[in-house]
């Protein structure tokens, strides 16, 4: 989904479960593909450093969604999880985390600021080898209100 999305088997030979999976991949893709071709990229982790952990975002031009997808490229041990800082969100805009590809239960919805997500960070709960997140970023209304 960070670039060209394909599917290499033919459908008619892949199980039910498998062509559900890359129907609703494609799909999702659909949705989020504006932001991938027309974001900005960053990357956050490399795959060839020694912690185990990818990551790279796509952030639209107006920062208002973006996308994290982060990758486990070796395994860890339990409780060990990757803290990924993010880059070119808006500080002073929050912004709702969902993760897209969650296989059971997704990781819980979250508002968090732009400025917490770029200083701070987000731990997030991969920890095997090979398994990943995505997670779309959009951001959220402010309300105010006058006394």
């Amino acid at each position: 989904m960070t670039g060209r999305l394909g599917v290499e088997l033919p459908p008619k030979l892949m199980p039910k479960n498998e062509r559900e999976f890359a129907v609703n991949a494609i799909a999702t893709y659909k949705k989020i593909r504006p932001i991938v071709q027309f974001g900005d990229l960053y990357r956050l982790n490399s795959p060839y450093g020694s912690d185990g952990w990818a990551s790279q975002a796509f952030v639209s031009p107006g920062k208002n969604r973006a996308l994290l997808f982060a990758y486990s490229v070796k395994h860890h041990s339990a409780g060990i999880f990757p803290r990924i800082k993010l880059k070119g969100l808006d500080a002073k805009k929050t912004y709702r985390l969902v993760e897209l590809n969650a296989k059971e239960k997704p990781m819980a919805l979250m508002n968090i600021s732009g400025d917490i997500l770029m200083k701070v960070g987000i731990d997030l709960p991969i920890r095997l080898q090979y398994e990943s997140i995505v997670l779309q970023l959009s951001a959220i209304e402010q309300t105010t209100t006058a006394n």
